[in-house]
């Protein structure tokens, strides 16, 4: 039996909310804390308006309806859009933190950059640190693609993704 779902409108309490965005991702690491982090938003540069890659953390802790704001760390790695993100640790423990790997940016002239990287996020000690590959075979840079934890192994999972801007670019390796 699935519990009853449906939308509800948050009310913000202190801290104010973070920018509007897209492409960003937002992940519960307890049941009453959230992460967002990064993706990209509408800004003004010299008269024009263009997308501006965001590599904020804001965590939102909503109870009784009022969403109570506040900033984390910045991630110290490249800007990204279209990464993914997975909540890891016991679902019961207030410590879990977050993967967040992969996604893309885009250079000056419009090149695209994909990113195979990852990254670890502990929202107690509001720290980062960038995880090292237990073996030499990483997988291709990617972004949109999607992502699993299997907590009996400790494990993250990535399946597919865009490795290019061309339509021939779509991956589907796990």
């Amino acid at each position: 039996l699935l519990p009853r779902v449906g939308w509800t409108r948050v009310s913000f309490a202190s801290g104010g909310a973070p920018r509007p965005r897209e492409d960003h991702v937002l992940v519960p690491i307890s049941p009453q804390l959230m992460v967002l982090f990064g993706g990209a938003t509408e800004a003004q540069h010299g008269g024009t308006e263009e997308l501006e890659c965001l590599v904020d953390v804001a965590l939102v802790r909503v109870t009784n309806g009022l969403a109570q704001w506040s900033k984390g760390k910045a991630f110290p790695g490249t800007c990204r859009t279209g990464m993914s993100a997975v909540a890891v640790g016991d679902p019961r423990d207030s410590r879990q933190k977050m993967v967040v790997g992969f996604g893309k940016t885009y250079l000056e002239d419009g090149t695209a950059v994909f990113f195979n990287d990852m990254y670890l996020y502990d929202a107690v000690r509001n720290s980062w640190e960038r995880l090292k590959a237990a073996s030499d075979d990483m997988p291709a840079g990617r972004a949109y693609q999607t992502a699993a934890y299997v907590p009996e192994t400790h494990a993250v999972y990535v399946y597919g993704g865009q490795w290019s801007e061309e339509a021939e670019g779509v991956l589907g390796d796990l």
